[in-house]
């Protein structure tokens, strides 16, 4: 289920992660973001401070996330 998409002259994002969606937009040549590198983003562009407490939120809510993902995005931003 797509839960919210996103569309602009710039690249496709998209809050869920649903394989064949993801393969077409990739076809199209269009870039496809999820949530942690949505987080990520936010941090380098300095909306947000820290992405640690959404990914542990998000944790604790119920979404999954592999955690080794979980760690190289945090060691990527520099929170590891």
């Amino acid at each position: 289920m797509i839960t919210e998409i996103i569309v602009n002259t710039g690249p496709l994002i998209t809050l869920a992660k649903i394989d064949a969606f993801h393969v077409a937009a990739l076809s199209m040549g269009l870039d496809v973001v999820g949530v942690l590198g949505l987080l990520a983003r936010a941090k380098k562009d300095g909306i947000i401070d820290s992405v640690s407490p959404y990914v542990r939120k998000a944790i604790e809510e119920g979404v999954r996330y592999h955690p080794e993902l979980v760690r190289r995005i945090l060691s990527a931003i520099g929170e590891a």
